[in-house]
């Protein structure tokens, strides 16, 4: 392929990619609010917990690549783009208004100081590197290193703001790669080290992968662990074998939603963010008014109409003026009113009384469990 060919073709899958992007971006609004300081650092013990068992497999490659590749003849222009690399983070967070800063909760020097020193001395090496041989292997490790050890600084120090006024989501976005990478470097660092390109004194092979067994040992626990945890934590009746499990006619209310309501029609539940609410419309597509509004606050760029929504379910469900809640159903094109566990125990029966004169019920009994078709 010539390089003109090779021009064009890029430059039509860019026009394609913009032409598809073009109606979300042309319509786009965001929650980012700029960029603040991180307020609260990852402890040492936290970072070890996170980072330790993908760290230790790592680091014997990076290690071993820094202390045995010979000074370049470019050492200076090396370091000082390395010094750059490494420090732009601190310098983003160093340019942070003022107004934005806050009293850090652990010390920088715990965790975010070895992680940036592990980046410069990788970048270092890369680049010493790379002039001598190119791409190579271990260039294409050294480089996925360099990246994860940024990934895992910058929240450290800064974060994009959002409606949470906190580094959550960005320590979601730039972590989840991490991840990954890390993975691809111990993979390649486990088989260097076996293979014995990575040699070491017999004394500190055996001490490095005793200490890397414990840790990774450690990491296993976390698989048993957490699906206990799961299931002991679990609403799922078939997990757990208590009063907080579903109840036979919440699951056969689901069924029923299942079997007789159409994807298209609209069921009434009570608002909720990490509790019951919504059972019926997240586990059957139906769609209800609203639910989980701190996420759709975020996803929708604080629309004053989430909160508005909110209201109104909790005026149709809490008020015993018929005509008014009539109104809010038809104004949202409701076809069924779900009163589940969560609904009565969130409202009295004076409160809810009122949907059985307003359609037909459809399942359940007036004083349980029930769905009601409203008639339009």
């Amino acid at each position: 392929m010539t390089k003109i060919t090779l021009v064009k073709s890029m430059s039509l899958i860019l026009g394609v990619s913009i032409l598809i992007l073009l109606p979300y971006v042309w319509s786009f609004q965001s929650s980012v609010s700029g960029l603040s300081r991180t307020v609260y650092q990852t402890s040492t013990i936290h970072g070890i917990v996170l980072w330790g068992p993908l760290l230790i497999l790592s680091l014997p490659q990076v290690i071993w690549n820094f202390g045995t590749t010979p000074i370049g003849k470019s050492w200076k222009s090396d370091i000082a783009l390395s010094l750059a690399i490494a420090g732009m983070p601190w310098l983003i967070r160093f340019l942070i208004p003022a107004s934005n800063i806050g009293l850090e909760a652990n010390s920088m020097f715990s965790f975010a100081i070895p992680v940036t020193i592990l980046c410069l001395i990788s970048n270092l090496t890369l680049l010493n590197l790379v002039r001598r041989e190119g791409l190579s292997h271990r260039n294409l490790i050294l480089s996925i290193f360099s990246i994860s050890m940024l990934l895992i600084l910058v929240p450290e120090l800064f974060y994009i703001g959002d409606v949470y006024g906190n580094r959550m989501n960005t320590v979601f976005k730039l972590h989840y790669p991490v991840w990954i990478f890390l993975s691809i470097c111990s993979a390649y660092s486990i088989y260097q080290w076996t293979k014995g390109s990575i040699r070491t004194p017999k004394f500190f092979k055996y001490l490095y992968t005793l200490i890397a067994c414990l840790m990774l040992i450690c990491a296993f626990y976390y698989s048993p662990a957490a699906a206990m945890t799961k299931i002991s934590e679990s609403n799922i009746s078939g997990f757990r074998d208590s009063d907080s499990g579903l109840k036979e006619s919440e699951l056969s209310a689901l069924k029923f939603a299942k079997s007789n309501i159409d994807i298209n029609q609209g069921i009434l539940e009570s608002v909720g963010e990490w509790d019951g609410s919504g059972f019926i419309s997240r586990n059957t597509g139906t769609a209800n008014i609203v639910n989980w509004p701190g996420h759709q606050n975020q996803w929708r760029d604080s629309n004053p109409e989430i909160y508005q929504r909110a209201t109104d379910v909790e005026i149709i469900y809490s008020t015993t003026n018929i005509d008014q809640a009539k109104s809010l159903l038809y104004k949202y094109e409701i076809d069924f009113v779900y009163i589940g566990r969560q609904e009565l125990n969130q409202y009295t029966n004076n409160q809810l009384v009122k949907f059985g004169s307003m359609g037909t019920l459809v399942f359940g009994s007036m004083d349980n469990i029930r769905i009601i078709e409203i008639e339009h």
